[in-house]
């Protein structure tokens, strides 16, 4: 398991929600070489980790857009080829069987261009051609899944049900 709390943690507090001075999201910054610096730091420590383990998996938390409150929902990059989809979707089936039916939103698997943000699945590109794992982004929503409030109690079952369902497919 390999984390990165806060890839930008001064635009966290600044409030520029990934996009900083440069106007380039972190989502769309995964080009080689990368369009950001934080980008290019993740890019070199998804590697040395991928030199210690065999990863099968990355998971890109985000929140999902203000207003959204039909739930988590997943994002998929299928840009790949049809094993690496594949292998991503049962990847997002796990996720929704462990957060259905309190906090998964339906449709629970989107595609980047259905998602209610349109992003750019560099993420996906570079970690299916660079690791050869699967990547996918979680959105969880600012305050609702659904008719539940999210409290703190909520998102840490959120989380935990997470944990749970990556840890146990293996």
């Amino acid at each position: 398991v390999w984390a990165v709390p806060f890839a930008d943690l001064d635009g966290v507090v600044a409030g520029d929600h990934g996009g900083g001075a440069v106007r380039v999201g972190l989502d769309g910054a995964w080009s080689l070489p990368p369009l950001r610096h934080e980008a290019q730091v993740l890019q070199q420590d998804l590697r040395r980790w991928a030199g210690r383990c065999r990863p099968d998996l990355v998971l890109d938390l985000r929140a999902a857009g203000a207003c959204d409150s039909d739930g988590v929902f997943a994002q998929l990059d299928d840009a790949g080829a049809a094993e690496s989809n594949r292998a991503i979707q049962a990847w997002a089936n796990v996720l929704q069987q462990a957060l259905m039916p309190e906090f998964g939103a339906t449709p629970f698997s989107r595609k980047a261009a259905d998602a209610a943000r349109r992003t750019t699945p560099q993420l996906g590109a570079f970690v299916r051609e660079q690791l050869g794992c699967s990547a996918l982004a979680l959105h969880t929503p600012y305050a609702l899944c659904g008719e539940t409030l999210l409290m703190p109690k909520q998102y840490r079952e959120v989380g935990q049900r997470i944990a749970r369902a990556v840890l146990t497919r293996r």
